[in-house]
Protein backbone atom coordinates (compact mmCIF):
# COMPACT_ATOMS: atom_id res chain seq x y z
CA UNK A 1 0.00 0.00 0.00
CA UNK A 2 1.53 3.05 -0.89
CA UNK A 3 1.86 6.18 1.92
CA UNK A 4 -1.10 8.03 0.25
CA UNK A 5 -3.24 5.32 0.33
CA UNK A 6 -2.66 5.07 3.89
CA UNK A 7 -3.15 8.28 4.30
CA UNK A 8 -6.24 8.52 2.86
CA UNK A 9 -7.44 5.51 4.35
CA UNK A 10 -11.21 5.22 7.12
CA UNK A 11 -9.39 2.95 9.86
CA UNK A 12 -11.44 0.10 10.37
CA UNK A 13 -13.94 -0.28 13.54
CA UNK A 14 -14.58 -3.73 14.48
CA UNK A 15 -18.29 -4.55 15.13
CA UNK A 16 -17.84 -5.97 17.96
CA UNK A 17 -16.46 -2.81 19.34
CA UNK A 18 -19.35 -1.35 17.59
CA UNK A 19 -22.28 -2.96 18.95
CA UNK A 20 -20.56 -2.05 22.79
CA UNK A 21 -20.90 1.47 21.73
CA UNK A 22 -24.27 3.46 22.25
CA UNK A 23 -26.27 3.90 19.56
CA UNK A 24 -25.56 7.21 18.13
CA UNK A 25 -21.83 6.60 19.05
CA UNK A 26 -21.50 3.63 16.88
CA UNK A 27 -23.88 5.46 14.26
CA UNK A 28 -21.09 7.59 14.01
CA UNK A 29 -18.16 5.72 13.49
CA UNK A 30 -20.16 4.11 10.70
CA UNK A 31 -21.25 7.15 9.00
CA UNK A 32 -17.90 8.43 7.52
CA UNK A 33 -17.57 4.60 5.79
CA UNK A 34 -21.13 5.02 4.73
CA UNK A 35 -20.65 8.27 3.15
CA UNK A 36 -17.69 7.46 1.45
CA UNK A 37 -19.01 4.69 0.13
CA UNK A 38 -22.40 5.73 -1.64
CA UNK A 39 -22.97 9.20 -2.87
CA UNK A 40 -26.25 9.47 -1.19
CA UNK A 41 -27.63 7.52 1.42
CA UNK A 42 -31.47 6.17 0.76
CA UNK A 43 -33.18 8.38 3.00
CA UNK A 44 -30.92 11.25 1.58
CA UNK A 45 -32.11 10.47 -2.05
CA UNK A 46 -35.66 10.58 -0.56
CA UNK A 47 -35.47 13.76 0.28
CA UNK A 48 -33.74 14.91 -3.35
CA UNK A 49 -37.09 13.48 -4.40
CA UNK A 50 -39.11 15.44 -1.75
CA UNK A 51 -37.42 18.52 -3.01
CA UNK A 52 -38.16 17.96 -6.57
CA UNK A 53 -41.98 18.08 -5.22
CA UNK A 54 -41.78 20.95 -2.97
CA UNK A 55 -39.85 22.46 -5.87
CA UNK A 56 -42.34 22.36 -8.59
CA UNK A 57 -45.02 23.12 -5.80
CA UNK A 58 -44.84 27.15 -5.35
CA UNK A 59 -46.13 27.68 -8.97
CA UNK A 60 -48.84 24.81 -8.66
CA UNK A 61 -50.17 26.87 -5.35
CA UNK A 62 -49.91 30.08 -7.02
CA UNK A 63 -52.42 29.33 -9.79
CA UNK A 64 -54.68 27.85 -7.27
CA UNK A 65 -54.65 30.63 -5.16
CA UNK A 66 -55.68 32.74 -7.94
CA UNK A 67 -59.07 31.05 -7.64
CA UNK A 68 -59.27 29.98 -4.20
CA UNK A 69 -58.84 31.59 -1.15
CA UNK A 70 -55.85 31.00 1.28
CA UNK A 71 -57.42 28.83 3.72
CA UNK A 72 -60.32 27.44 1.95
CA UNK A 73 -57.10 26.07 -0.53
CA UNK A 74 -55.37 24.84 2.92
CA UNK A 75 -58.86 23.62 3.83
CA UNK A 76 -58.71 21.08 0.52
CA UNK A 77 -55.19 20.50 0.42
CA UNK A 78 -55.06 18.85 3.60
CA UNK A 79 -58.11 16.97 3.46
CA UNK A 80 -57.11 15.56 0.40
CA UNK A 81 -53.29 14.81 2.11
CA UNK A 82 -55.31 13.09 4.73
CA UNK A 83 -57.26 11.06 2.42
CA UNK A 84 -54.25 9.87 0.41
CA UNK A 85 -52.10 8.86 3.48
CA UNK A 86 -54.77 6.84 5.06
CA UNK A 87 -55.28 4.83 1.89
CA UNK A 88 -51.46 4.52 1.82
CA UNK A 89 -51.36 3.27 5.27
CA UNK A 90 -54.18 0.90 5.09
CA UNK A 91 -52.58 -0.90 1.84
CA UNK A 92 -49.13 -0.90 3.34
CA UNK A 93 -50.48 -2.27 6.58
CA UNK A 94 -49.10 0.31 8.38
CA UNK A 95 -50.35 1.00 12.27
CA UNK A 96 -52.01 3.79 13.33
CA UNK A 97 -50.68 3.72 16.78
CA UNK A 98 -50.00 6.33 18.45
CA UNK A 99 -48.48 7.27 22.45
CA UNK A 100 -50.83 9.25 24.42
CA UNK A 101 -48.24 11.16 26.17
CA UNK A 102 -47.40 12.96 22.74
CA UNK A 103 -50.79 14.26 22.17
CA UNK A 104 -49.89 17.33 23.33
CA UNK A 105 -46.90 17.91 21.20
CA UNK A 106 -49.02 16.50 18.86
CA UNK A 107 -51.01 19.70 18.99
CA UNK A 108 -48.65 22.44 19.15
CA UNK A 109 -46.94 20.91 16.50
CA UNK A 110 -50.12 20.69 14.03
CA UNK A 111 -51.09 24.23 15.36
CA UNK A 112 -47.62 25.51 14.35
CA UNK A 113 -47.34 23.51 10.62
CA UNK A 114 -50.67 23.90 9.74
CA UNK A 115 -52.10 27.01 11.13
CA UNK A 116 -49.14 29.46 11.79
CA UNK A 117 -46.64 28.11 9.18
CA UNK A 118 -49.19 27.90 6.32
CA UNK A 119 -51.26 30.28 6.67
CA UNK A 120 -48.44 32.85 6.62
CA UNK A 121 -46.76 31.13 4.21
CA UNK A 122 -49.82 30.83 1.90
CA UNK A 123 -50.94 34.74 2.65
CA UNK A 124 -47.37 35.63 1.63
CA UNK A 125 -47.21 33.81 -1.83
CA UNK A 126 -50.58 35.17 -2.73
CA UNK A 127 -49.05 38.80 -1.90
CA UNK A 128 -45.66 38.70 -3.16
CA UNK A 129 -43.93 36.86 -6.10
CA UNK A 130 -42.99 33.45 -6.44
CA UNK A 131 -39.43 35.00 -7.19
CA UNK A 132 -39.55 36.63 -3.84
CA UNK A 133 -41.02 33.72 -2.12
CA UNK A 134 -38.41 31.20 -3.53
CA UNK A 135 -35.45 33.72 -2.55
CA UNK A 136 -37.34 34.51 1.12
CA UNK A 137 -36.84 30.16 1.64
CA UNK A 138 -33.74 29.96 1.33
CA UNK A 139 -32.88 31.52 4.83
CA UNK A 140 -35.02 28.80 6.24
CA UNK A 141 -32.03 26.74 6.14
CA UNK A 142 -29.55 28.69 7.72
CA UNK A 143 -31.86 29.53 10.21
CA UNK A 144 -32.19 25.71 11.42
CA UNK A 145 -28.61 25.14 11.56
CA UNK A 146 -28.01 28.33 13.62
CA UNK A 147 -30.65 27.22 16.01
CA UNK A 148 -29.41 24.16 16.16
CA UNK A 149 -25.57 24.81 17.28
CA UNK A 150 -25.96 28.06 19.06
CA UNK A 151 -29.62 27.77 20.56
CA UNK A 152 -30.61 24.04 21.29
CA UNK A 153 -26.29 22.99 21.42
CA UNK A 154 -27.61 19.45 19.38
CA UNK A 155 -24.69 19.63 17.26
CA UNK A 156 -21.32 21.27 17.48
CA UNK A 157 -20.26 23.58 14.41
CA UNK A 158 -17.65 23.50 12.36
CA UNK A 159 -15.90 24.84 9.90
CA UNK A 160 -16.82 21.93 7.26
CA UNK A 161 -20.70 22.59 8.45
CA UNK A 162 -20.62 26.12 8.42
CA UNK A 163 -18.42 26.34 4.75
CA UNK A 164 -20.97 23.81 3.49
CA UNK A 165 -24.44 25.72 4.19
CA UNK A 166 -22.30 28.99 2.23
CA UNK A 167 -21.69 27.42 -0.43
CA UNK A 168 -25.39 25.30 -0.69
CA UNK A 169 -27.14 29.02 0.28
CA UNK A 170 -24.88 30.75 -2.93
CA UNK A 171 -25.70 28.15 -5.63
CA UNK A 172 -29.55 28.17 -4.32
CA UNK A 173 -28.90 32.10 -4.69
CA UNK A 174 -26.95 31.57 -8.22
CA UNK A 175 -30.08 30.26 -9.39
CA UNK A 176 -32.47 32.52 -7.64
CA UNK A 177 -30.80 35.70 -9.35
CA UNK A 178 -30.35 34.74 -12.70
CA UNK A 179 -33.50 33.47 -13.05
CA UNK A 180 -35.29 35.81 -11.41
CA UNK A 181 -33.73 39.08 -11.79
CA UNK A 182 -36.07 41.17 -13.24
CA UNK A 183 -38.91 39.63 -10.73
CA UNK A 184 -36.96 40.32 -7.37
CA UNK A 185 -38.44 43.14 -5.37
CA UNK A 186 -38.52 41.89 -2.04
CA UNK A 187 -39.70 45.06 0.07
CA UNK A 188 -40.80 47.05 -2.70
CA UNK A 189 -44.63 48.37 -2.16
CA UNK A 190 -46.40 46.32 -4.22
CA UNK A 191 -45.17 42.86 -2.58
CA UNK A 192 -44.33 44.58 0.95
CA UNK A 193 -46.89 42.97 2.91
CA UNK A 194 -46.60 39.19 1.18
CA UNK A 195 -42.69 39.34 1.70
CA UNK A 196 -43.22 40.30 6.04
CA UNK A 197 -45.34 37.30 5.80
CA UNK A 198 -43.55 35.15 4.29
CA UNK A 199 -40.62 36.02 6.57
CA UNK A 200 -42.61 35.48 9.50
CA UNK A 201 -43.58 31.98 8.14
CA UNK A 202 -39.96 31.08 8.17
CA UNK A 203 -39.60 31.94 11.10
CA UNK A 204 -42.56 29.87 12.42
CA UNK A 205 -41.19 26.57 10.22
CA UNK A 206 -38.04 26.88 11.93
CA UNK A 207 -39.67 26.29 15.85
CA UNK A 208 -41.92 23.64 14.09
CA UNK A 209 -39.20 21.51 12.73
CA UNK A 210 -37.31 21.10 15.97
CA UNK A 211 -40.47 19.82 17.56
CA UNK A 212 -41.38 17.98 14.82
CA UNK A 213 -38.51 16.62 15.07
CA UNK A 214 -39.01 15.69 18.80
CA UNK A 215 -42.65 14.24 17.83
CA UNK A 216 -40.99 11.93 15.17
CA UNK A 217 -38.33 10.83 18.09
CA UNK A 218 -41.01 8.99 20.25
CA UNK A 219 -43.29 7.90 17.16
CA UNK A 220 -43.38 5.68 13.94
CA UNK A 221 -42.98 8.30 11.16
CA UNK A 222 -46.64 7.38 8.94
CA UNK A 223 -48.57 7.00 12.12
CA UNK A 224 -47.15 10.51 13.44
CA UNK A 225 -47.20 11.65 9.84
CA UNK A 226 -51.20 10.66 9.89
CA UNK A 227 -52.38 12.21 12.77
CA UNK A 228 -49.98 15.38 12.52
CA UNK A 229 -52.03 15.57 9.32
CA UNK A 230 -55.62 14.84 11.45
CA UNK A 231 -55.28 17.55 13.15
CA UNK A 232 -54.61 20.28 11.55
CA UNK A 233 -57.10 19.44 8.61
CA UNK A 234 -59.10 19.89 11.52
CA UNK A 235 -58.00 23.21 12.46
CA UNK A 236 -57.58 24.10 9.08
CA UNK A 237 -61.61 23.46 7.90
CA UNK A 238 -62.99 25.62 10.73
CA UNK A 239 -60.56 28.02 10.09
CA UNK A 240 -62.07 28.13 6.03
CA UNK A 241 -66.05 28.45 7.25
CA UNK A 242 -66.04 31.95 6.36
CA UNK A 243 -64.07 31.65 3.21
CA UNK A 244 -66.25 28.81 2.50
CA UNK A 245 -69.70 30.53 3.11
CA UNK A 246 -68.62 33.59 0.44
CA UNK A 247 -66.87 31.41 -2.13
CA UNK A 248 -68.25 31.64 -5.45
CA UNK A 249 -68.32 27.66 -5.90
CA UNK A 250 -68.86 28.09 -9.93
CA UNK A 251 -65.29 29.34 -10.12
CA UNK A 252 -63.54 25.57 -9.52
CA UNK A 253 -62.19 24.26 -12.37
CA UNK A 254 -60.98 20.88 -12.88
CA UNK A 255 -57.45 22.78 -13.01
CA UNK A 256 -58.12 23.85 -9.61
CA UNK A 257 -59.21 20.07 -8.96
CA UNK A 258 -55.60 18.77 -10.23
CA UNK A 259 -53.52 21.73 -8.28
CA UNK A 260 -55.40 20.65 -4.72
CA UNK A 261 -54.89 16.90 -5.49
CA UNK A 262 -50.98 17.49 -6.23
CA UNK A 263 -50.65 19.78 -3.20
CA UNK A 264 -52.23 17.10 -0.53
CA UNK A 265 -52.06 14.13 -2.00
CA UNK A 266 -47.97 14.56 -3.23
CA UNK A 267 -46.79 17.44 -1.47
CA UNK A 268 -48.43 17.13 1.81
CA UNK A 269 -48.82 13.24 2.02
CA UNK A 270 -45.55 12.24 0.37
CA UNK A 271 -43.07 15.08 0.40
CA UNK A 272 -44.13 15.57 4.19
CA UNK A 273 -43.67 12.28 5.26
CA UNK A 274 -40.39 11.84 3.46
CA UNK A 275 -39.69 15.01 5.46
CA UNK A 276 -40.41 13.70 8.69
CA UNK A 277 -38.25 10.94 7.99
CA UNK A 278 -35.62 12.71 7.58
CA UNK A 279 -35.84 14.52 10.67
CA UNK A 280 -35.67 11.46 12.68
CA UNK A 281 -33.13 9.47 10.78
CA UNK A 282 -30.50 11.92 9.53
CA UNK A 283 -31.09 15.51 12.03
CA UNK A 284 -32.79 18.66 11.49
CA UNK A 285 -29.36 20.36 10.12
CA UNK A 286 -28.39 17.68 7.13
CA UNK A 287 -31.76 17.44 6.32
CA UNK A 288 -32.71 21.40 6.21
CA UNK A 289 -29.20 21.54 3.87
CA UNK A 290 -31.52 19.56 1.07
CA UNK A 291 -33.80 23.04 0.97
CA UNK A 292 -31.23 24.67 -1.00
CA UNK A 293 -32.63 21.95 -4.00
CA UNK A 294 -35.61 23.74 -4.28
CA UNK A 295 -34.99 26.77 -6.63
CA UNK A 296 -32.62 24.36 -8.43
CA UNK A 297 -35.65 22.15 -8.88
CA UNK A 298 -38.29 25.12 -10.37
CA UNK A 299 -35.19 25.86 -12.89
CA UNK A 300 -34.76 22.96 -14.14
CA UNK A 301 -39.05 22.67 -14.00
CA UNK A 302 -38.92 25.97 -15.95
CA UNK A 303 -36.28 24.59 -18.62
CA UNK A 304 -37.87 20.99 -19.46
CA UNK A 305 -41.80 22.45 -19.73
CA UNK A 306 -41.40 25.92 -20.52
CA UNK A 307 -38.36 26.13 -22.56
CA UNK A 308 -36.10 28.89 -20.32
CA UNK A 309 -32.85 28.34 -20.85
CA UNK A 310 -30.10 26.20 -19.52
CA UNK A 311 -26.97 28.74 -18.35
CA UNK A 312 -24.31 29.14 -17.19
CA UNK A 313 -25.61 30.32 -14.11
CA UNK A 314 -27.40 27.58 -13.78
CA UNK A 315 -24.54 25.24 -13.83
CA UNK A 316 -22.85 27.09 -11.43
CA UNK A 317 -25.92 27.31 -9.25
CA UNK A 318 -26.00 23.50 -9.37
CA UNK A 319 -22.17 22.73 -8.23
CA UNK A 320 -22.38 25.26 -5.25
CA UNK A 321 -25.39 23.51 -3.80
CA UNK A 322 -23.80 19.86 -4.61
CA UNK A 323 -20.53 21.13 -3.42
CA UNK A 324 -21.75 22.35 -0.10
CA UNK A 325 -24.73 19.70 0.39
CA UNK A 326 -21.45 17.31 0.49
CA UNK A 327 -19.16 19.15 2.98
CA UNK A 328 -22.44 19.56 5.06
CA UNK A 329 -22.53 15.66 4.78
CA UNK A 330 -19.24 15.28 5.76
CA UNK A 331 -19.41 17.54 8.53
Amino acid sequence: MSAAAECCEVPAVPEKTLAALPVSEARAKREPLARLALPFTPIELLLVLCMIIWGTHYSIAKAALVVLPPFLFNAFRFSTGVIALYLVMKASGESFAFKRSAIPRLIFTSFLLHVVYQAFFINGLRYTTVANSVLLNTTAPIGVVLVNIFLLRHERGSWRMFSGMALAVSGALTVILSRYADQIGVGAQTTLLGDGLTLIGILAWIAMTFSLRELMADNPVMSASFWLLVCGTVLDVLIAIPDALSFDWSLLTWEVGLAVLYSGAVAIAIGGTIWNLALKRIGASRAAAFVNLQPIVAALVAVVFLGEPFTLWLVLGIGLVIIGMTRLRMG
